[in-house]
């Protein structure tokens, strides 16, 4: 334990050497009788001294329980009071010890006794404040009532805006007769690498397909403020279209000698009937002309070819017997 430890302990040690003390006067004047004044004061101081140490005690030990180990220890305020009620509280004892004491000198040591009762337990009461007091200060504050942490979330914030800005911005593009054209990102060179290639020199330029011409933009030598996209179309130059030629398609021989059958396909027996291929017997002396000329369809139709007329009804024989 700390030193208000052992200054409590010594205060508790003066209340019961006070006690102890009442007991050997009390045993020296059994012999010889007392009177009722200095008794009854005898054992009034002693219930109080019993009471008081108690009272104490307790408080001590309630605060301790509450405050923890710190306050065993206790500080520089609480050693000095508590050890000007120590001061006062052994000088009267070491007094009353020494001669024959009157009822004044009881009710002293009485009055004492509960004054240093009542300045000791005020003393563990503001001590137990200080220490909850620094308790208090030590911890953290919340981030949410923290002005450095809600400064330094502002500025990560607008940091955060001011890149989500320039990533949205017109990034590095290339220009083709089609469009624009963005560029894959690439794998990062290592520092090595990157210095090994500086001193091997600049690699061979690569040669550029015939039918696009891509030219890349320089990137933007100001990270702060983000070119807007406007402006690197305005910068820009002008790019002449490449006209590409249409394709060629590729030809084929003619069959000389599908021809050559075609041609020969007339024989003797096509020759004499009319068995032979389209094209040869002219349209007009086909046969079905003259079917269709006549009237004579091969399908049914379905409409009226010729205008609509009622028949003739027979007349039965029976009436041309009567009219004879």
């Amino acid at each position: 334990m700390g030193e208000f430890h052992d200054a409590v302990t010594k205060l508790l040690g003066a209340f019961s050497c006070g006690i102890s003390m009442i007991k050997a006067q009390r045993r020296k004047k059994e012999k010889s009788p007392l009177d009722t004044t200095s008794k009854k004061a005898e054992t009034h101081l002693s219930k109080s001294l019993k009471k008081n140490r108690l009272e104490v005690e307790n408080a001590y030990g309630e605060d301790l329980i509450r405050c923890g180990p710190s306050f065993a220890d206790g500080d520089a305020e609480a050693h000095s009071s508590l050890s000007k009620i120590l001061f006062r509280l052994n000088i009267v004892i070491k007094r009353f010890t020494t001669g024959r004491n009157s009822a004044t000198d009881y009710q002293a040591l009485l009055s004492l006794s509960n004054a240093s009762r009542t300045e000791a337990i005020s003393t563990f009461e503001q001590l137990s404040q200080r220490i909850s007091r620094s308790s208090l200060a030590l911890v953290p504050m919340s981030p949410a009532r923290s002005p450095r942490h809600s400064h330094r979330r502002k500025k990560s914030s607008s940091a955060s805006n001011a890149k989500h800005a320039r990533s949205k911005s017109a990034p590095e593009l290339s220009v083709t007769p089609h469009g624009w054209v963005r560029p894959k990102a690439g794998r990062k060179q290592s520092s090595d690498s990157s210095k090994s290639s500086k001193s091997s020199g600049p690699p061979p330029p690569k040669q550029a397909s015939p039918r696009l011409q891509i030219t890349e933009l320089p990137p933007s030598s100001s990270r702060s403020s983000p070119r807007p996209r406007q402006a690197q179309i305005a910068n820009v130059p002008h790019i002449e279209e490449v006209h590409t030629p249409p394709p060629q398609y590729t030809t084929f021989p003619d069959d000389k000698v599908h021809n050559r059958r075609a041609g020969n396909r007339q024989s003797f027996m096509s020759f004499a009937s009319d068995s032979t291929k389209i094209g040869e017997i002219p349209e007009h002396k086909w046969a079905r002309t003259a079917m269709i000329q006549a009237g004579n369809y091969p399908m049914t139709a379905f409409y009226p070819v010729e205008p609509y007329q009622e028949p003739e009804k027979q007349r039965s024989r029976l009436m041309k017997l009567f009219r004879r």
